[in-house]
Order: structure tokens, then sequence, then C-alpha cells
């Protein structure tokens, strides 16, 4: 995957880059059956899993994608843009959403209209719209790991069209025992990660 920078000075570019890399780097432990896998997934259907966990590492892989960050430091984006929300380009600098303390986020698709286990109940999923992190402040203030595993849990929102149903370790555990909320909850994704 190539990565893109949008409004980044050089030195954040490196930061987002580590971060990326990092997440890469442990793609091979994300297929492993074990532990972890037990502790954010439950039961869950492993032919299932390992299907979307195989099309993360597919994407992460695949040289032919980009995959761009845009800068939302100090609650602004640094660029041009188009939102599900709003569909008329929006001005640099606008600031039409608040972070409080998010590292970053991804503007989802409608896909109301699809059949499927992910998109037949009303669902506003990611995929689609391009593979766009907006990055914000609090991101570069957090330990390098937790940068790398939020890069995998946005991405999990792009390309298994999970949503954020909780970011709370404890609530994220309770949803193992739910294994069908467990695999559409992106900080289940994150979480896992980290594990390996």
């Amino acid at each position: 995957m190539k990565l893109r920078y949008e409004g980044f000075s050089p030195g954040t570019q490196e930061v987002l880059a580590d971060a990326y890399t990092m997440m890469a780097s442990k793609l091979g432990n994300t297929l492993q059956d074990g532990a972890a896998m037990t502790r954010w997934f439950g039961a869950a259907d492993r032919t299932r899993l390992f299907r979307y966990l195989n099309m993360m590492a597919a994407v992460v892989r695949d040289p032919n994608r980009t995959l761009t960050f845009v800068n939302r430091i100090d609650a602004k984006l640094k660029v041009e843009y188009k939102s599900l929300y709003n569909p008329q380009l929006l001005p640099v600098g606008h600031d039409g959403l608040e972070l409080d303390g998010t590292y970053a986020y991804a503007f989802p698709t409608d896909r109301r209209s699809e059949i499927g286990p992910m998109g037949a109940s009303g669902l506003m999923s990611h995929v689609g719209s391009g593979m766009r992190i907006y990055i914000a402040n609090s991101f570069f203030g957090a330990p390098a790991e937790e940068r790398a595993w939020t890069v995998y849990h946005e991405l999990t929102h792009k390309v298994l069209a999970t949503e954020d149903h909780s970011y709370d370790p404890g609530t994220c555990l309770g949803f193992a025992a739910q294994p069908a909320k467990a695999m559409n909850n992106a900080e289940n994704y994150g979480l896992f990660w980290r594990d390996c």
C-alpha cells in the first residue's frame, strides 16, 4: 500500500509512516488463531473471522492501493473535501466536526440499500469512500503502539465496514460473548491487533 499525505509537515508524515509500518509488521500475527483472538472475538465463526482478517491483510499488502492521511490538526481540515454529510466541496479550514480527544476517523459511505452480513440493517459504512483517514492532534501525543492500532482500527472501517459500538476495552471484552457484535466493532480489531 502506498501512503499519501494531505496537509502534513515532513515530521508528522514520518510519524504517520512509522505508525503504518508498525501496524503492517504485525499483520502475520493477526492471521493466527490463539488467545488474543478468543479474548476479543470469543467463539466467533473462525472461517468468517479469518476471511475478514485476510481481507485486511490483502488490502494493506496491495501495492496498487493508496492510503491517504488527511490533516485534521487543530480541529480544522487543511484541505478541501466532500463528505456524505455535506456533499458540496468544503473549503480549507472548515471545522464541521468536534474531535474531543479523537485520534482519527473515517467518513462513511451510504450502503443502506445493500444486502449482506454487514449491509442489510440500514448501515452507514465506510467501504467505497476511498482509503482516507482523518488525523487529529491527539494522534501525535499517543504512544507509538496506540497510533499503529488506531490505523488498523480505522482501516477496518474502510475494509470491513465496522462500526464504533464502543472504544472501552472492558465493553469490547464483553462483546466477545456476542461474536457478531465483536466482529462489527472496530476497536475489537484494534485491541486484537495490539495483543497479537
